[in-house]
């Protein structure tokens, strides 16, 4: 079983955005905050919230924003 300490993960998510590179923090501080046998449940929520809802919330609102409009348009 590999330690989660040796991973030296941080509490931090690399996503690129037009072919830039950028660090997002997963939580505050979560650059100097290690993954660890004790948070790392923690951590991998806060990765599935980023990944799943946070990283594409502009484009949630703006479909939500525009979905009325296509079902105006619907004829029966």
């Amino acid at each position: 079983m590999v330690d989660s300490n040796a991973l030296e993960l941080t509490f931090v998510k690399e996503v690129e955005e037009l072919g830039c590179r950028k660090i997002v923090e997963l939580c505050p501080g979560g650059r100097t905050l290690f993954v660890n046998s004790q948070n790392r449940d923690e951590y991998v929520s806060l990765l599935i919230q980023h990944r799943f809802v946070t990283s594409i919330l502009d484009q949630l609102n703006l479909f939500a924003q525009g979905f009325p409009d296509i079902l105006c348009n619907i004829r029966l």
